[in-house]
């Protein structure tokens, strides 16, 4: 079962932030010295404030978290997206992936977003859950 967040999962969602820190080693996430409790905190405080929301695993085995950020080049119009979806297990990341789409849409029908956007690090097909393919994401 997933459920919202809270200030009290703290803990619980740093410790599978790590675990997904490790497993990808992204270059910027490579000196573990920088890592930041106190940093990560005020981040994920940004979304339990209400700029997005973060979901998480009732039995603690996966996060997603989802930031609001403003259009560029429209005043006042927002676009939903995906910041960390990670999971220890494919059906926790499915039920994570679902509540996402569902929030999604509520608040593309109440006005609160344009668009929602998540990413994946397989070239999986959601257009079953009525997502469209945008672009791939390529670094550097």
């Amino acid at each position: 079962m997933v459920r919202y967040a809270n200030k009290f999962d703290f803990d619980a969602i740093y410790k599978i932030l790590e675990h997904f820190c490790k497993l990808h080693r992204f270059e910027i996430l490579k000196d573990e010295a920088k890592w930041s409790r106190e940093y990560v905190g005020k981040q994920l405080s940004m979304a339990l404030a209400g700029a997005g929301f973060i979901l998480i695993a009732e039995d603690l085995s996966g996060v997603l978290v989802a930031l609001k950020a403003p259009c560029f080049f429209i005043e006042g119009e927002y676009s939903l997206h995906e910041i960390i979806w990670h999971s220890t297990n494919d059906k926790t990341s499915l039920q994570l992936f679902k509540r996402f789409i569902e929030i999604g849409r509520e608040m593309k029908e109440k006005g609160e977003i344009k668009e929602a956007h998540f990413s994946c690090f397989t070239d999986s097909d959601f257009s079953r859950y009525g997502a469209t393919k945008l672009q791939n994401t390529w670094k550097i």
